[in-house]
C-alpha cells in the first residue's frame, strides 16, 4: 500500500498537514497579533500599549534598582559583622527601603525580606522571621 504514494505526494499531504496545525495554533495563541497585523497597525504601537519604557528619562528599571538596593542592604550586613543588633539592622535597611520605590510591589518586597533573612543569618548571624520584618515595614511605612 505505501508503495502506491510517491514521495512528490507524501510530501505534499504532510506540507498541508504541517499547515493545518500551524494555522490552527496561531489562530489561537496568537490571535491578538493577527488582528493588529491585518488592521495596519504597526506591532510596535501594539506593544507599547500597556508596555513601561525603560529607556526614558526619570525611570529606572525596577530590576537594577532592586540589586542597588540589595547591594546597600549587604553592605549594611557586611558593615555592622557579628556584633550587629536587629533594631540597628532594622533601622539601617529601613532608610534604604524609604526611597525605593519598588519596595511596594510584593514581588520585590518579598525578594527583599528572603535577602535579608538569608543574608542576615549568614553574615551577622541575626535570626529574622517573616513576621517579625513585615511588622517592622508596616510599622514604619
Amino acid at each position: 500500500m505505501l508503495e502506491a504514494i510517491s514521495w512528490k505526494e507524501y510530501l505534499m499531504g504532510t506540507g498541508i498537514v504541517a499547515l493545518g496545525y500551524y494555522a490552527v495554533v496561531i489562530s489561537i495563541y496568537y490571535k491578538n497579533d493577527v488582528r493588529t497585523l491585518l488592521s495596519g497597525r504597526f506591532p510596535d504601537q501594539a506593544e507599547k500599549k500597556g508596555k513601561v519604557d525603560w529607556s526614558e528619562e526619570g525611570s529606572k528599571d525596577p530590576m537594577e534598582e532592586l540589586e542597588t538596593v540589595v547591594s546597600d542592604i549587604r553592605s549594611i550586613l557586611e558593615g555592622a559583622g557579628k556584633n550587629a543588633e536587629k533594631a540597628e539592622i532594622l533601622e539601617r535597611t529601613g532608610r534604604i527601603l524609604q526611597n525605593y520605590s519598588g519596595f511596594r510591589e510584593p514581588a520585590y518586597r518579598v525578594a527583599i525580606r528572603n535577602f535579608l533573612i538569608q543574608h542576615s543569618e549568614e553574615i551577622c548571624g541575626l535570626d529574622f522571621s517573616d513576621g517579625e520584618l513585615e511588622a517592622y515595614w508596616e510599622h514604619k511605612g
